[in-house]
């Protein structure tokens, strides 16, 4: 689920290198179980053109018609504009009518019980508050609405029963860099409310929601009174009274950028310094770090699951990569993707029978790209 969310990390360019050592380093691979270089991908990547063509990719998830994809559209006549696309395989994509979404950058996209949900923000010189947009198939697109107030970014959502809980980030302190985080619920995705929340999220940055089956779990960053971050989560059975969740100290330093909800519970993905890290929970109140060190210099910017396996993006020391693993503990390289050395990983979603990356080209106009592959 780019804005304040910390799924959206940098990945590098792959420096030029003689082809010589090319072809002796091919053969390694930083993160675990890496894949050798020029062996025979199992993804394919669908470049940025037709309806993806200038187009920046931000969010994606699966649905009952496959995927739905949101990011910004290419400005017409200077109006800037979000965007919405569908696709039932991930290679031939369909755009959305760009009306609703006008004036307004689209960051985050899901399923609900009524259909599908998108968020984003207003466009002016500036994007903030919160917006939101639903669709019966992803075809078209009713919206925006918005809680009264709001300056906020939207950075997730999820649904436990019938209540829609989203999350948003406020940089309520330039000076200081500091965020405040503001939880809004909804039945229906039209109508918001605020949470009766008080100082909770005070220098809060959420990055990410997931339900479970007691109710919701929120991971991001609280800055402490030292200017230092560390990484952080919090509980609710019903998304107004949240309680913080506690960590086996891991957190310290950390950025929580991704949470999900599978068969052993909760995982969430992120990164410590420069190395990439993956926490678990069974139930969200208390949190250990599982990876045991095996994504060095390998930062984590989302996730995903199947309910059985899961799926990492990132980068390592050859830029864009993917890991996939059955027990969010041991992982291994999901294969090379084609064309991701010079890009950056954005989000990824798990289908029934395709996973999909979308990503961004580094240091070139805006392109939309995906990357098609297995299942973790």
């Amino acid at each position: 689920m780019s804005q304040l969310t910390m799924r959206h990390l940098d990945a590098v360019l792959r420096s030029a290198i003689p082809v010589l050592l090319v072809l002796v380093l091919c053969a390694c691979a930083a993160g675990p179980a890496g894949s050798a270089a020029g062996a025979t991908s199992a993804w394919t990547e669908v470049s940025g053109a037709g309806p993806l063509g200038g187009v920046s990719l931000l969010d994606i998830a699966a649905f009952s018609g496959g995927f739905v994809a949101v990011g910004n559209s290419p400005d017409v006549n200077s109006a800037v504009f979000g965007g919405a696309f569908t696709s039932s395989d991930g290679t031939t994509w369909v755009a959305a009518p760009t009306g609703p979404f006008k004036d307004t950058t689209t960051n985050v996209v899901g399923s609900v019980s009524n259909g599908l949900l998108a968020l984003g923000s207003a466009c002016s010189i500036e994007c903030f508050g919160f917006k939101s947009w639903v669709s019966a198939d992803g075809a078209a697109w009713t919206g925006p609405a918005a809680p009264p107030g709001d300056e906020s970014r939207p950075t997730g959502f999820a649904q436990h029963g019938l209540v829609i809980v989203a999350v948003s980030s406020e940089l309520a302190d330039p000076a200081n860099n500091l965020y405040k985080g503001y939880v809004y619920l909804s039945n229906e995705g039209t109508i918001w409310a605020a949470a009766s929340q008080g100082g909770t999220f005070d220098n809060t940055a959420f990055s990410a929601i997931a339900a479970g089956d007691a109710g919701f779990v929120v991971v991001g960053a609280k800055t402490l009174e030292s200017g230092t971050r560390d990484g952080a989560a919090w509980t609710s059975n019903d998304g107004q009274a949240w309680a913080p969740a506690t960590d086996d100290g891991s957190f310290k330093g950390a950025t929580l950028a991704a949470v999900v909800h599978g068969a052993g519970g909760f995982l969430a993905v992120g990164s410590v310094a420069a190395d990439g890290a993956v926490w678990t929970s069974t139930d969200g109140t208390s949190w250990a770090r599982v990876d045991g060190g095996a994504f060095k210099g390998s930062p984590l910017a989302d996730v995903a699951t199947s309910g059985t396996g899961y799926l990492a993006i990132g980068r390592d020391a050859n830029g864009a990569a993917a890991w996939a693993s059955s027990d969010g503990k041991s992982w291994h390289s999901a294969g090379a993707l084609p064309g991701a050395d010079a890009s950056k990983l954005i989000a990824v979603a798990i289908g029934s029978a395709h996973s999909i990356i979308v990503g961004q080209p580094l240091g070139a106009a805006a392109s939309g790209l995906v990357w098609v592959g297995p299942l973790p």
